[in-house]
């Protein structure tokens, strides 16, 4: 048997006012909004959002297995992709798109 649904939604009121966000993002395959992985896309709406609370944010993602090609450098990344143009990602104006080594 199932339960009605409660004629007064559920209202959460309690204000978390956040001053600095340090988030880490684990990314292992790539999904794209357009030429853009949708990961990168996506930190790029939270660190907005963010910056737009007036906090502060540090945001860190860690790619590996199939995505991790993106933090390659320019000549790693033509040897592994089979191709001359470079890597795009390390391009891209989100200072999440470096390597760490």
């Amino acid at each position: 048997m199932f339960k009605r649904a409660p004629d007064k939604p559920l209202h959460i009121d309690i204000p978390v006012k956040l001053s600095d966000v340090k988030a880490v993002f684990s990314v292992d395959a790539l999904a794209f909004e357009g030429d853009l992985p949708a990961s990168i896309f996506h930190m790029q709406l939270i660190k907005n959002d963010i910056a737009n609370w007036g906090a502060t944010s540090e945001i860190v993602a860690v790619f590996h297995t199939n995505a991790g090609h993106v933090t390659l450098h320019d000549t790693a990344y033509n040897e592994d992709r089979n191709v001359a143009t470079g890597n795009p990602y390390t391009r891209i104006s989100f200072p999440i798109c470096r390597s760490a080594a």
